[in-house]
């Protein structure tokens, strides 16, 4: 995940990933520090069909919270079991250029 900013706890106040879930779709998810060691989804959505294309964002129909623990095990719940991944650790960096390639950074490829 790319990270921006700082809000202590180990994670940043923002973070942005590309990723490949089970069944094999590519997801655009941004999550964000929200206060109370709670964190919120500002946006999901799927980036690898024709619709997105015509910049129609469509959200994964299994996401169906809003705001979670602002944790690694809590990021990894919500991606696991709400995004249909398998994914066993988090990795946060600031030297990807998110924006500029459309390549999943992880998953089931």
């Amino acid at each position: 995940m790319v990270g921006e900013g700082d809000c202590g706890g180990g994670l940043p106040t923002l973070l942005r990933t590309r990723l490949k879930t089970k069944l094999h779709r590519s997801v655009y998810v941004e999550l964000a520090y929200y206060k109370d060691g709670k964190g919120v989804v500002r946006q999901c959505c799927y980036y690898d069909r024709q619709y997105q294309r015509q910049n129609v964002k469509i959200t994964p129909p299994m996401l169906i919270s809003c705001f979670f623990p602002y944790t690694r095990e809590g990021i990894l719940n919500l991606l696991n079991h709400e995004i249909c991944c398998d994914f066993t650790h988090i990795i946060v960096t600031d030297g990807i250029d998110i924006d500029s390639n459309t390549t999943p950074l992880c998953g089931a490829v």
